[in-house]
């Protein structure tokens, strides 16, 4: 197991012990956005970032009291000494104002010359109780006669709680909303310690045999960081440790995908020959491997056994409802695209409407070839799977050729999402070397790639019980009932007509899911054991909670749980923008993005990025956009601008929408 000879704490400065948890009334998170609570009720941040900035400050300056010119200079180092001091006056009234009023001591102790943070007031402050622990940590180290830097495990059981609770309280990066030396300073200290608080930690769990607890520290130290190489290497040898080859293969693959994705970087030698190692397990465990199948997808040697049946697919497309219009274009932008994308949210039916594509192109003779890729391990060699599956719908030998006029053949990749960054490496190779092979991809996330054409699939409308069944949203009734009635009537005549009420409740449930096809399909078999009004009800208290007792599709359970598959996938600033959208009320805009982004003194480009990847994959959509039309972006040269789609371009619009679904997911969920 690696382990660190780095030093625990090395800060920028001394902070008082914390005030006990349990007693203080004002709780103010650092590591990640600003959170703050008084008595367990949410603090508006200050209005002026300024404010909030001065705020930082002395928090960060502990209860060590500091001239009020060097705060000045600190805070507005390109400001002569006089404004720069009216600035400090002016802030720190509003600041004053900002706090909860308590009565029992101040917040802020000011001196004439001086401000500093009243440590004796009752606020925790998570960066204080940190330190603390990081300290604790260290003295124990130290009095056990192994000295602050020493790497010898075990620990004193003392300093391994310490170590855990430092590592529990660092749960993202320090005031990652403020720049400024005296923020920097902190936040480059606070980065440094955590690896080796973490390598400390690992080694003495490995060394007392609690590896599910290393391995935990372990893998929540490369989602804090996946940018980090040394996290990762440190993953992979738990994993390795606890005899878990396959898992350590899977957290090989994700680091390489990491590095190559986000920083262009190859993995070391030293990440490199540990997979090497991996590899090369003992003849016995291999054969084993070979027989039993233990090692699920990553283990099989070709992609053949995840090739569909066309009959498979032709029974599903037949129970596609609504989706004629989103199929007819897809085929027609197959017919002048190489490489096409099927984007929408989690449960719209990305999957469905490949499968009816499929269909489509069989009946005009097409070879298809089909791979699910949610059926592959994370570790899985991408590129083999795929030249397998060019090579199974090659042309046979005595056949016409594609230069005679063979039609070309389509490679389907479905649930492709956990793949993005791996088929934009190879999507471009496949394309350059198999002329005659085109791709058809679903995902929440388009691959970006130049010449890409994308799709949107869109939720339906939730149904009105007046309006007639031809309509968009008799469709989404047909959809519910479709599901209803099957299997359980052999004929269309002894199918049961819904009551007026029972017709209320589908109305009920239909918007309770959005109009989401999985999330209707959900409902519908689970209505067929509870009654059309107990499912309406349960929709209502939680859509996310009801499950689907007819499949065995583990993502397709509940919508909770197709959500739940794709949203490990968003980056944590990501994450964090959906949480804080999810928690604002009306329209959103890009405008008010903005202004979001601007109180609470972040990047408004950068805010409008984070939107921008949030709409692609479905977590927003774009209202105005049409009843489940196909929206024709990101065709051409990579500028994101559409060729136009369904019967007339897509109308272009300002505002977005969150499904009630993902806002409850957020709520549920804790903020990244």
């Amino acid at each position: 197991m690696r382990r660190s000879s780095g030093r625990l704490v090395d800060l920028p400065g001394p902070l008082p012990p914390p005030h006990p948890f349990a007693a203080a009334r004002l709780r103010i998170r650092l590591f990640g956005p600003l959170v703050v609570t008084y008595d367990g009720a949410p603090v508006r941040r200050p209005s002026r970032i300024d404010t909030e900035r001065l705020w930082m400050r002395l928090l960060l300056g502990g209860s060590v009291p500091t001239p009020r010119a060097t705060i000045a200079t600190d805070l507005w180092p390109n400001v002569d000494a006089g404004p720069a001091r009216t600035n400090l006056r002016f802030n720190l009234h509003h600041l004053h104002a900002a706090l909860p009023p308590h009565d029992t001591v101040p917040w802020i102790i000011a001196g004439a010359d001086t401000l500093h943070w009243n440590a004796d007031a009752p606020a925790w402050i998570d960066l204080y109780a940190w330190a603390d622990a990081l300290a604790r940590a260290a003295a124990l180290v130290q009095d056990d006669g192994r000295g602050n830097g020493a790497d010898a495990v075990p620990l004193p059981t003392e300093a391994a709680d310490a170590l855990t609770r430092a590592i529990d309280l660092q749960t993202a990066v320090l005031l990652p909303d403020h720049d400024g030396p005296w923020a920097a300073a902190w936040r480059d200290a606070a980065a440094a310690a955590h690896p080796v608080a973490v390598d400390r930690l690992v080694a003495h769990l490995a060394t007392t045999g609690a590896m599910d607890a290393a391995l935990a520290v372990s893998a929540r130290a490369v989602d804090f960081d996946p940018l980090d190489e040394t996290a990762h290497l440190r993953l992979i040898t738990a994993h390795a440790a606890a005899g878990n080859r396959t898992a350590a293969l899977q957290a090989y693959a994700r680091a390489v995908d990491v590095l190559r994705d986000e920083l262009g970087d190859e993995p070391s030698d030293e990440l490199t020959a540990l997979a090497l190692s991996l590899h090369h397990e003992p003849e016995s465990e291999r054969g084993e491997a070979a027989s039993t199948g233990a090692e699920g997808p990553a283990a099989a040697p070709s992609a053949g056994a995840r090739v569909r049946s066309a009959a498979d697919r032709r029974n599903a497309s037949a129970q596609l409802q609504g989706r004629a219009s989103d199929v007819e274009h897809i085929v027609a932008r197959l017919a002048t695209h190489r490489l096409v994308t099927i984007t929408g949210p989690a449960g719209v039916g990305k999957s469905a409407v490949a499968e009816a594509v499929a269909a489509a192109l069989e009946q005009a003779d097409r070879p298809i070839a089909w791979l699910d890729l949610a059926t592959f391990a994370p570790a899985h060699p991408l590129d083999r799977a795929l030249d397998d599956a060019i090579r199974d719908t090659a042309p046979a030998a005595d056949g016409p050729s594609a230069a005679e006029g063979a039609p070309d053949r389509v490679l389907i990749l479905d649930n492709a999402d956990r793949f993005v960054g791996a088929l934009g490496r190879h999507a471009p190779d496949v394309i350059a070397r198999a002329p005659d092979v085109r791709l058809l991809i679903t995902s929440r996330r388009p691959l970006a790639l130049i010449g890409e054409a994308r799709w949107s699939v869109r939720p339906f409308g939730g149904p009105s019980v007046d309006r007639a069944s031809t309509d968009s949203d008799g469709v989404t009734r047909a959809v519910f009932l479709a599901a209803w009635w099957e299997g359980a009537a052999a004929s269309a005549a002894a199918r049961p007509t819904p009551s007026p009420a029972q017709r209320a409740a589908i109305h009920a449930i239909a918007q309770a899911v959005d109009g989401l096809p999985l999330g209707l399909v959900v409902a519908a078999h689970a209505a067929r054991t509870l009654g059309l009004e107990g499912v309406a009800a349960s929709v209502a208290a939680d859509p996310l909670a009801v499950v689907d007792p007819v499949t065995d599709d583990p993502r397709h359970r509940s919508l909770a749980d197709a959500l739940a598959w794709t949203i490990d996938l968003l980056d944590p600033g990501d994450l964090g923008w959906l949480h804080r959208l999810a928690a604002l009320q009306g329209p959103l805009t890009a405008a008010g993005i903005e202004s979001l982004a601007e109180a609470s003194g972040t990047d408004p480009i950068s805010a409008l990025d984070a939107l921008g990847r949030l709409v692609d994959a479905g977590w927003l959509l774009a209202d105005g956009a049409g009843d489940g039309a196909g929206d024709g972006a990101g065709d051409g040269a990579g500028d994101g601008a559409g060729d136009g789609a369904g019967d007339g371009a897509a109308e272009r619009t300002d505002g977005y929408r969150m499904p009630g679904i993902v806002r409850m997911l957020c709520a549920a969920t804790p903020m990244p």
